[in-house]
């Protein structure tokens, strides 16, 4: 068993020494507990966090994320509406699906005017269900400020220059 003033605080954290003092009873462990304060005196307290800092931090987390969600906004906005060449319209016969990113639909299109075929990727617009095949009309342009590739995919290249006629 141990005795009064057998216990070595010397070893102790500061947290260790601190729930030591709220624990022990000093009537009945008075040498323990002198030795207890005088470790706990002898030592430094660590030092405590600025507030200040802490907060500045993580405002400029939220400001940092804040401008990434507005870039990310910004680009989707500028792809989205950028201005673009003339949009041609082909009539195409969708082949197959291919193999493709996340978030995004691959065909294999084949022109009905000239037998040639062509991946097109398409991002968020989906036209058809995975298992379509059969004629469909292909639009593209392309931006101007990005060079990218848009398509769109419609029934017909009439259908679809009537509908945009009537707006």
């Amino acid at each position: 068993m141990i005795e009064d003033g057998d216990i070595d605080y010397r070893t102790f954290t500061y947290e260790q020494l601190l729930e030591a003092k709220h624990n022990i009873d000093s009537s009945t462990h008075p040498l323990n507990y002198a030795h207890l304060v005088a470790e706990l005196a002898a030592r430094p307290a660590p030092p405590v966090p600025d507030r200040r800092r802490t907060q500045a931090f993580r405002f400029s987390q939220l400001r940092g994320a804040l401008i990434l969600v507005a870039s990310l906004v910004a680009a989707f906005l500028a792809f989205h509406f950028e201005p673009h060449s003339r949009e041609a319209c082909d009539d195409v016969e969708i082949i197959r699906l291919e193999p493709c990113q996340r978030y995004r639909m691959c065909f294999v299109v084949r022109y009905l005017n000239s037998s040639q075929e062509r991946l097109v990727e398409t991002f968020w617009y989906r036209p058809f269900t995975t298992t379509f095949r059969g004629q469909a009309a292909l639009h593209t342009w392309r931006g101007r400020w990005t060079g990218f590739w848009h398509f769109k995919f419609s029934e017909s290249c009439d259908s679809e220059r009537s509908d945009s006629s009537g707006k």
